[in-house]
């Protein structure tokens, strides 16, 4: 037969509750912390909840070259980087082709005050084409970014 449990002191049963009750508190607090910015959420959760930007952008990056959006949209996507551009708000985005990331990918910046939409669509050759109206604030952000120089080429 085993011993009948000894109970713990009063004490001790709550400071144990206390440490667990304010980690869990301060999780909560960090969950509300970033789910209150949406567009630092991933490109595809943005996109669901604003139709219009998957329009945009489809029709951007269709003008650029044909049929790629559907390819860039069911690769992997980054999370909304938010930056301040020459007083603006913009939220940085990338995607690209599954499979395919380095010949194929794309960098937009979304600003949801002023619906500005612009990015770079980085190809196969090295080549980089601009959609909507890039500036060079933007293309430094995307340069220090990427980890390239200022005129954004990867293949050097």
């Amino acid at each position: 037969m085993a011993p009948p449990a000894v109970p713990s002191p009063p004490h001790k049963e709550r400071s144990m509750k206390y440490p667990l009750i304010l980690g869990l508190l301060l999780a909560g607090l960090a969950t509300c912390a970033h789910a209150a910015d949406r567009y630092q959420a991933y490109l595809f959760d943005v996109i669901r909840q604003e139709r219009g930007l998957a329009i945009s952008i489809k029709k951007e990056i269709e003008k650029i070259q044909p049929g790629n959006y559907a390819a860039l949209a069911s690769g992997p996507q980054s999370p909304g980087e938010k930056l301040t551009l020459n007083g603006q708000t913009y939220y940085l985005y990338s995607m690209c082709e599954q499979h395919n990331c380095f010949d194929n990918n794309a960098a937009i910046f979304y600003s949801p005050k002023t619906r500005d939409l612009a990015g770079y669509v980085f190809q196969s050759d090295c080549s980089v084409k601009t959609f909507g109206n890039t500036s060079s604030a933007m293309q430094n952000a995307l340069a220090q970014y990427l980890g390239t120089d200022a005129s954004l080429n990867r293949c050097k």
